[in-house]
């Protein structure tokens, strides 16, 4: 009994020893149960349509997106695991049976012995461990629904922008064909030549090409939201105003929001609980020598009679030098860990100062593009004029015409690429959409912790 009492003793130091700083989990994201109601393998059944923007996105897809049905069954696959290494710290009974012959036909109990594994060290640091894990997975769940809606967003922008420069190149083609109509109505008359009608007729079909181009990629942009939702082929999609609110930052504050970044991110959180986990499992190597602790009887007296008097205690001790490459390679990990961590501290600060710099210069195309969209505009509505009086010809006109689409292609593609640096900058910083969004979305049960 005393070898019980100094594996306990033992077990305490141990574990007293092991205690860290403790980690900011995000609401919701305890240790509780999570529903596998959520995780379904239904084909979706065709809708007849669905309006997205921001908010709906998020609900359709964290219904129907595969990869985060996937996440979440790891968060349930870690759960168990919990469980068992929960398990494996409950004592177990094993009982010998011996047949008696001597005294008449019967069994008796020749042997009874009681493993006691909560109190080997190890046990538990394998068990801490696993909790550690299990929270890491929520983290990674957290990640996983946070990058799938930033890339789902990011298309459900696309689609919009998409959407305005076909409209835009559809007018294009109309004014080139309006201009085919009277350059065909002065040929008649005398006024043009056939090489001016030809010219007009190839301008119409040069804008009809890129009219069509421009609604093969919105169905190919909306194939991919259909697939990121999870929904069925041919689903009809119609997309409202999807552009993000402008996230607040100016250089002077840059390097504040850099380490508001850095406190708030997930992946920091997640690398939190391997780092933990990767601590237990170094302390578990470290007590790996001590393979069990139990307490045995003989089991029968000397009549035949069941007797639990002789009590002994048992310690089994398992010495090897691969204990030390594993103590060492446990602790090799726990520094590759920390060094991960570090390591993603300065991916968010450079990829912070990236996106600053993108949204500013895209930002500042975006308002001379619009200004010379509108100076060119009013060009060729001049031009247009001129030519009805003959004052100009048709390479003029033809010619202000392809400067206005540039130009509005231009700033369609500036204020594109402004909206994708606002929902990166949103991702990073949780701000807008992604403040609502959590890994474990179940709500707590009474006195959870």
């Amino acid at each position: 009994m005393r070898l019980l009492g100094a594996v306990a003793v033992v077990s305490l130091l141990a574990l007293s020893a092991c205690e860290g700083e403790t980690v900011q989990v995000p609401q919701g994201c305890r240790l509780s149960d999570i529903s596998e109601a959520e995780v379904t393998f239904e084909r979706p059944a065709p809708l007849e349509g669905i309006t997205l923007d921001p908010a709906s996105l998020r609900e359709e897809l964290f219904s129907g997106n595969l990869p985060v049905k996937a996440g979440t069954l790891r968060v349930h696959e870690a759960k168990e695991t919990v469980n068992l290494a929960r398990a494996n710290l409950l004592p177990s009974l094993n009982a010998g049976v011996l047949l008696q012959a001597s005294t008449g036909a019967g069994f008796g109990l020749a042997l009874v012995e009681v493993a006691f594994p909560f109190l080997v060290p190890s046990n538990w640091f394998d068990y801490f461990a696993r909790q550690e894990l299990l929270e890491a997975e929520k983290a990674a769940l957290w990640i996983l629904k946070l990058n799938q809606y930033a890339s789902a967003y990011s298309a459900l922008s696309l689609v919009s922008v998409d959407q305005e420069l076909g409209r835009l190149l559809g007018e294009t083609a109309q004014e080139a064909e309006r201009m085919h109509r009277r350059v065909k109505l002065q040929h008649h008359y005398g006024l043009a030549t056939l090489v001016e009608v030809n010219r007009a007729k190839a301008e119409v079909k040069k804008a009809d090409a890129a009219a069509a181009g421009a609604r093969e990629l919105f169905e190919h942009e909306l194939a991919t939201l259909r697939k990121a939702l999870g929904l069925a082929p041919g689903t009809a999609l119609t997309v409202r105003s999807s552009a993000p609110q402008p996230v607040e930052l100016d250089e002077p504050g840059l390097g504040a929001r850099i380490i508001e970044a850095r406190a708030n991110a997930p992946e920091a959180v997640q690398l939190a609980f391997l780092r933990r986990a990767t601590h237990e499992g170094t302390w578990s190597k470290r007590f790996g020598f001590i393979s069990g602790t139990t307490l045995r009887s003989p089991g029968m007296g000397a009549g035949g009679d069941v007797s639990f008097d002789d009590l002994s205690t048992g310690e089994g001790f398992s010495l090897g030098y691969a204990i030390f490459p594993a103590i060492r390679l446990s602790q090799l990990r726990e520094k590759e860990v920390a060094l991960r961590q570090l390591m993603l501290e300065e991916e968010i600060g450079s990829t912070m100062e990236l996106l600053f710099h993108s949204r500013q210069g895209a930002a500042a195309r975006l308002a001379a593009m619009e200004e010379a969209e509108a100076a060119l505009g009013a060009a060729y509505a001049s031009e247009v004029r001129r030519h009805e009086a003959g004052l100009a010809d048709l390479n003029q006109v033809l010619g202000a015409l392809e400067a206005r689409r540039r130009a509005s292609v231009e700033a369609l593609a500036a204020r594109s690429q402004l909206q994708l640096a606002e929902i990166a900058l949103h991702r990073l910083l949780l701000t807008d959409r992604f403040a609502e969004i959590r890994g474990c979305e179940e709500p707590q049960p009474a006195g959870a912790t």
